[in-house]
């Protein structure tokens, strides 16, 4: 299990006041987390990445349980919960500097790993147009020469 990994699954165990004094250690640990990620997916083992993806896998079912549970103690809709998160007004100057600093790392490691696994797919011939079907012509069986 990964050192960063390990920490940022700690974080969500922590009393609300501990996790607003450990936000920065969350996301740089959560920053780490996906360069390593990158890391391994582009030049780990088939272990390492299958150990990665699981980690990924764990990670985002965790953050969906803390969403729901978050929305059913405040009585808040997902997208008001969405909200919440992206209005700067409802942070320290501190927190929100760390909020989009994380977002924006994040949001290049995702963008790094999404295009390198795409790239990684083996191509399928499902989605390959097909070439045009050809008229009659002098290759056909027939020519349109008749016989005598």
């Amino acid at each position: 299990m990964t050192d960063e990994f390990k920490k940022i699954m700690e974080f969500f165990t922590l009393d609300p006041e501990e996790k607003a004094s450990h936000l920065n250690e969350v996301f740089d640990d959560s920053i780490a987390f996906f360069e390593k990620f990158k890391y391994i997916i582009e030049k780990g083992t088939p272990e390492q990445k299958k150990e990665m993806i699981e980690h990924a896998a764990a990670l985002q079912n965790k953050l969906r349980s803390e969403t729901t549970k978050i929305c059913d103690s405040t009585g808040l809709t997902e997208e008001e919960l969405e909200a919440f998160s992206t209005d700067a007004n409802n942070f320290s100057e501190e927190q929100w500097s760390s909020i989009q600093h994380a977002k924006v790392e994040i949001d290049k490691q995702a963008t790094d790993i999404s295009s390198m696994i795409n790239l990684k797919k083996p191509e399928s011939n499902e989605h390959k147009p097909r070439p045009p079907k050809k008229g009659k012509g002098p290759s056909s069986k027939r020519s349109g020469w008749v016989r005598s």
